[in-house]
């Protein structure tokens, strides 16, 4: 018997749980106005649970024309002969929510207030009243609801959701400040503790009809920047044709400011263009923005960092002056050094050639002649009838030649052909070969002006020539 007595008060209490959760997703719909006359909600109609009330029939019934301007009004103007529930408040109403409706109308919104009322005075409860006003503007807007006279609400209401009207033309992109007013509330309203308020804002363009319907707000979405050598490019998309922007600015922030004003050719690409940013220096980090050419345009705002590539820009004479001076000491150094490389190898192979071919003189002396492996040949002509000094002089020429100027050297005289090689002299070789050679033409001279003064000035027939 007990188990079955546990088992049956389990199941009620799953019973009742589950109508408490059903009774809950009943408060939790939302309750919206209806449409009823104010003669409707003083008689206690059942038709007219939670009316709206317009403002003619305020003015009509009563004569006030300050509901127009969302003045509370008294209790006694709506609760009439039921004073003792005008002696009683009721605290303000929680969890205000706004909600926008969908509309076909591109320019505005439209706004449904939910709310719910309090648990603390909710007995004496009789409506509520709604003020919508603009922020910084003088738009405002009002809506009145009430009970029925005769109705009586419990705790359980407290968790009811209610619904005002909606509070249509709405400016996109503005603030709105919506105030809910639990009924009777003292007049004039000296405590917060009797309202409740909520700040929003309306939906952007953008956010209602996207961006590509919005001419005031839209603004590139696309930007590229790209450099190649000193050109800085940057490519942005286009404003779609409906909107009718044809013209763009961009602006560069940095090293001072630089304005470009970029007009596109639709006619070549209907949805990117692309602009130079020139003047910008080189290494230096701007910002730069670009936006529809129109007023109050919203601006795309992006970076460029200009890369280390600078304009060639000549040098002053200062500068490269010293720098070509010392490349021309440098190349003079590199000659030089190449001239002395040049003669030492041949000088080494002229004493090569020198070892490799010695030449005896007079007194026995070695002379090495100076020949190359394939030395130049130098034939002299003569006529020993000059005399002895001359023939001296003509061999003291030959050795010279040969000893000293690598030469090979062949005499030639009428009845006689010689080489240097098989011919002596003396004394030659105990004098240097350049005064040698000097005294000996000096000789040679001298005796030729004596043969020519005895012959009477006749021509010898003999000329010294010289042929190679």
């Amino acid at each position: 018997m007990r188990v079955v007595r546990i088992r049956g008060q389990l199941v009620l209490f799953h019973v009742l749980t589950l109508s408490q959760y059903l009774s809950a997703r009943e408060d939790q719909t939302a309750i919206s106005p209806q449409n009823c006359s104010l003669r409707c909600v003083l008689q206690g109609g059942p038709d007219c649970e939670y009316c709206r009330i317009n403002r003619e029939e305020v003015e009509i019934n009563h004569g006030v024309t300050t509901f127009g301007g969302c003045i509370p009004l008294p209790c006694s103007f709506f609760m009439v002969g039921q004073d003792s529930v005008c002696k009683h408040y009721t605290h303000a109403p929680r969890d205000i929510t706004i909600e926008f409706l969908a509309d076909q109308n591109p320019e505005y919104d439209n706004i449904i207030v939910s709310w719910k009322p309090s648990v603390y005075g909710i007995g004496f409860l009789r409506g509520f009243q709604v003020l919508l006003q603009a922020l910084g503007g003088s738009h405002t807007a009002c809506q009145l609801f009430l009970f029925q006279s005769n109705i009586s609400l419990s705790a359980s209401h407290a968790q009811r959701v209610y619904q005002s009207d909606p509070f249509y033309n709405l400016d996109l992109g503005s603030r709105y400040v919506v105030t809910v007013m639990a009924l009777p509330a003292p007049v004039p309203e000296d405590s917060k503790d009797f309202y409740s308020r909520k700040d929003f804002s309306t939906q952007t363009c953008p956010k209602k009809n996207g961006l590509d319907h919005c001419k005031t707000d839209w603004y590139p979405k696309y930007t590229d920047v790209q450099q190649i050598g000193p050109d800085i490019i940057v490519t942005f998309n286009l404003a779609p044709p409906l909107l009718g922007i044809d013209r763009y600015f961009s602006k560069c922030y940095g090293d001072g400011l630089k304005d470009y004003t970029i007009k596109p050719d639709v006619t070549r690409n209907r949805t990117h263009s692309s602009y130079h940013l020139e003047g910008l220096k080189a290494g230096s980090n701007y910002t730069c923005e670009i936006a529809a050419d129109q007023t109050d345009a919203v601006r795309k705002v992006f970076n460029v960092q200009v890369k280390g590539h600078k304009r060639e820009t000549p040098l002053p004479l200062a500068t490269w002056l010293p720098v070509a001076a010392a490349l021309a000491v440098l190349l003079l150094i590199l000659l030089l050094a190449v001239s002395s490389r040049k003669m030492c190898s041949h000088w080494i192979k002229r004493k090569e050639v020198f070892e490799a071919h010695p030449v005896s003189s007079g007194n026995d002396e070695s002379v090495s002649p100076i020949t190359r492996v394939t030395p130049p040949r130098l034939l002299i002509c003569y006529c020993s009838d000059d005399g002895p000094a001359h023939v001296r002089a003509v061999m003291q020429l030959a050795t010279f030649l040969q000893q000293y100027m690598a030469t090979q050297v062949a005499l030639y005289s009428p009845g006689a052909y010689l080489q240097i090689e098989h011919i002596t002299q003396e004394g030659s070789a105990k004098q240097p070969a350049w005064a040698a050679l000097e005294w000996s033409i000096h000789e040679a001279g001298m005796a030729l002006s004596n043969h020519q003064e005895s012959s009477g000035g006749e021509q010898d027939l003999c000329d010294a020539r010289v042929g190679v």
